[in-house]
């Protein structure tokens, strides 16, 4: 069954409040435990499984700069039933260090979820599989008129 991209992008806004709440929380219990090296600024939030589609597709979201006006980004569409118990592809719009994306191959990869002072980020574990495929029920890529 494909997904309407906007849903999609909606269930990833979903996973951006989510985020932003774990932010906040760990903020506020770093800034209570006082002064900490530079080390023990990153909070490792757990490791994730996603499998990663073989095509990108382009998504409207908001600048991370700020902004009202939302701008078309190439993002990683990706499947994770240990955040949402969902099977259809939705963007992640964030990037994974440590991890090479090449287009044609559809990834089962493990993520390690860190929060630190700057915000949150996601860093390659392990790659579990890389397959030649075309993923199927990809959502169509969106445009400044939708």
């Amino acid at each position: 069954m494909a997904i309407n991209l906007k849903s999609a992008y909606r269930i990833n806004l979903k996973q951006q409040a989510y985020e932003k709440n774990h932010l906040f929380i760990a903020n506020g219990a770093h800034a209570s435990f006082g002064g900490c090296s530079d080390d023990e600024n990153e909070a490792y939030e757990g490791t994730y499984q996603l499998t990663v589609a073989s095509e990108k597709r382009m998504v409207l979201v908001y600048p991370p700069t700020g902004g009202k006006d939302k701008v078309l980004k190439s993002c990683l569409m990706t499947k994770c039933k240990e955040i949402f118990d969902i099977d259809y592809w939705y963007p992640f719009i964030h990037p994974i260090l440590g991890f090479e994306y090449e287009e044609g191959y559809e990834y089962v990869i493990n993520v390690k979820h860190y929060l630190d002072g700057n915000g949150f980020y996601y860093e390659l574990s392990k790659i579990i599989s890389k397959t030649k495929t075309d993923s199927t029920g990809l959502p169509e890529n969106e445009t400044t008129d939708n």
